[in-house]
């Protein structure tokens, strides 16, 4: 068992260095995008996102402690371009995390964003490395208690979360204005809701993540 973790591991850090390298050359150009990235980066040499994730719920008394889990970018630069994603969108994202979706919308697609994550520690460290950029603001609070009038885009990469929450989420995006655009990640709006008259499914997505392949739902408000 002990060396099966072990194998993981050393796999999943070959992996994110893969993943740095693929990164720092595809977008070399950019170069507030590479500070912004690197600084946060340097943030979690010490202590990971995930290990900052799973303390913050055991000591909110989660059942379930490994909820943490990031877009990789290459992935979120395919979503971005099927759900056709531009400058002049307003995008929210639930459940920010560490950051790095947040600020690869704002610097590569060039986006307002508003990032919404209920981990105090993640916000302060977002808000440390990238108050040089403007239009990216942090909201620290429970995304079920978040005003989504203003957004044109949201995205949620919440793979697990239970149905209740799911229809307490529903509700709220029903305040959005029309032809919002809601991408979701393992299952799509209509699954939840008896109308299909409030939302419309615009495309099914098979994408690569971390840990496998996962459905991406692009919906749009009607």
């Amino acid at each position: 068992m002990k060396i099966k973790l072990l194998y993981i591991a050393v796999a999943h850090f070959f992996l994110q260095c893969k993943y740095n390298i693929i990164t720092l050359i595809k977008y070399r150009k950019f170069k507030k995008f590479i500070a912004a990235w690197l600084r946060l980066k340097c943030s979690y040499l010490l202590c990971s996102a995930y290990t900052f994730s799973k303390l913050f719920l055991i000591n909110n008394n989660s059942q379930d402690i490994y909820l943490y889990g990031e877009t990789p970018l290459l992935t979120m630069d395919y979503i971005a371009k099927q759900a056709n994603i531009t400058s002049r969108d307003h995008v929210y994202e639930i459940g920010a995390g560490a950051g790095f979706t947040c600020i690869w919308l704002h610097e590569i697609i060039g986006c307002k964003v508003t990032a919404i994550e209920q981990v105090p520690k993640f916000c302060n460290i977002l808000v440390k490395n990238c108050s040089r950029l403007t239009n990216l603001e942090v909201i620290c609070n429970d995304f079920l208690l978040v005003d989504y009038s203003k957004a044109s885009v949201i995205y949620l990469y919440g793979s697990n979360l239970d149905k209740n929450t799911i229809c307490k989420l529903i509700d709220l995006l029903l305040t959005t204005k029309a032809n919002t655009t809601i991408i979701t990640v393992s299952w799509q709006l209509l699954s939840f809701i008896d109308s299909n008259k409030l939302f419309t499914l615009e495309k099914k997505l098979e994408v690569k993540y971390d840990w496998g392949t996962a459905d991406v739902y692009i919906q749009k408000k009607i």
